[in-house]
């Protein structure tokens, strides 16, 4: 008899300034075909650290603090972070699952720029000068520094070790823009020593304020 699949948390959080993305909540979360899933849709009204807040990266990143302490309570065994402008494919989280490391996240194309990939390697750690990740070198389950939370696999030996809290802001490391996926990454990193797992299919698509939507490699639709 086939074993039961591993319990998920879909954590999305609602961050204010996007307010392009009202009709896409909560509909993307029920692409995800995966069966043993809960979705966690984190808003002010079950969230109290969103309330008065304005910056989309302090939301995520209290927001998914919530999903964290939610799925540890309710004993999961990963949390997949999605962020609401983000849409999967109905076997995304299958193919995230089915890699079984720590971490694991799918290829994002960052907005506006569909040849783009959120993400990198770091050229060193005392620099922390990002290395930009280039699709045609990558292949599924190689391990990088960082990855979008936009579409991120985290198993629960890390969220019970590594929590969210501590990101104030895109200046919490001076000189430079960090956000809270970015900030977190860095605290497993340093704490666990875990990079991330990724794959290269299947690819979702990244919903940008212009009115379109990218994906990896070049592709580029009107919504």
């Amino acid at each position: 008899m086939q074993s039961k699949k591993p319990k998920v948390l879909v954590v999305i959080v609602k961050a204010g300034p996007k307010n392009y993305c009202e009709d896409f909540f909560p509909r993307f979360a029920n692409i995800l075909q995966y069966k043993n899933k809960e979705i966690l849709l984190v808003t002010e009204m079950n969230c109290p650290a969103l309330v008065g807040d304005t910056c989309g990266d302090t939301i995520a990143a209290n927001g998914r603090q919530f999903g964290i302490e939610y799925a540890i309570k309710n004993e999961f065994d990963f949390i997949y972070f999605q962020d609401l402008d983000f849409e999967p494919t109905p076997d995304m989280l299958d193919a995230l699952v089915a890699l079984d490391k720590p971490l694991a996240a799918s290829l994002v194309a960052g907005r506006g720029d569909s040849f783009h990939i959120i993400g990198h390697n770091y050229k060193d750690m005392e620099s922390l000068e990002r290395v930009p990740l280039y699709f045609p070198d990558l292949k599924t389950g190689d391990l990088v520094a960082g990855m979008a939370a936009a579409s991120l696999l985290v198993n629960k030996i890390i969220f019970e070790q590594v929590d969210y809290s501590g990101y104030t802001g895109i200046d919490i490391i001076p000189g430079r823009t960090t956000c809270d996926d970015e900030y977190y990454l860095l605290k497993v990193l340093r704490k666990t020593g875990f990079k991330t797992a990724i794959i290269k299919e299947p690819r979702g698509w990244h919903y940008h304020s212009d009115g379109y939507k990218y994906r990896l490699l070049g592709e580029k639709i009107k919504y």
